[in-house]
């Protein structure tokens, strides 16, 4: 492969925490779903 380590990196990194934001989100929403139901 001929990708630059820096630029693996960036694109590791953008996908890591696109998956982080959307995992934190949903918890986030569960949870004042939760305490905010009734």
């Amino acid at each position: 492969m001929s990708i630059p380590d820096f630029l693996f990196g960036l694109v590791l990194m953008y996908f890591f925490f696109a998956y982080f934001d959307v995992a934190v989100g949903g918890l986030f929403s569960v949870n004042m779903n939760m305490h905010h139901g009734h």
